[in-house]
């Protein structure tokens, strides 16, 4: 690495904070709100959301993704808006950010998802997300 690599500064700007904050906010209002619309303009098209789970017959442990294009139809069949506006809460935070990727944690009602977020021209969308509930079933 030469010195002026050494030197460069690979932090987001502010108005990349902004946008990445944003797109962790858009995934999750659109959720609780049923807005496809809006949950399709912050995911990537070829996006893998991914859940590790025990299969409640065998036991194993399993990856289970869900494809953008189910993030789209199950967020219009509006399965995030049975809670109670009171508890539609979240939490966006950057815990990286270098160049044109971002790591985001938003932790809402429900759930805790790490999103793997990533600039597309102008855009930023979600690429990855690995979730996992925050109150788990007690069975």
């Amino acid at each position: 690495m030469d010195a002026t690599t050494a030197a460069q500064d690979f932090s987001p700007s502010t108005q990349d904070v902004q946008e990445i904050v944003r797109t962790g906010v858009d995934y999750i209002e659109s959720w609780y709100t049923g807005d496809a619309e809006r949950m399709k303009g912050c995911l990537h098209p070829e996006l893998a959301k991914r859940f590790v789970m025990k299969d409640p017959d065998s036991g194993a442990t399993l990856l289970r993704t869900t494809t953008a294009q189910r993030m789209y139809e199950l967020t219009g069949q509006g399965e995030g808006t049975n809670l109670p506006e009171a508890s539609k809460t979240h939490e966006v935070t950057i815990l990286d950010a270098f160049r044109n990727i971002a790591c985001v944690k938003v932790v809402s009602h429900d759930y805790v998802d790490y999103l793997d977020i990533a600039r597309f021209d102008e855009r930023w969308l979600i690429v990855n997300a690995l979730w996992d509930m925050r109150h788990p079933d007690p069975t």
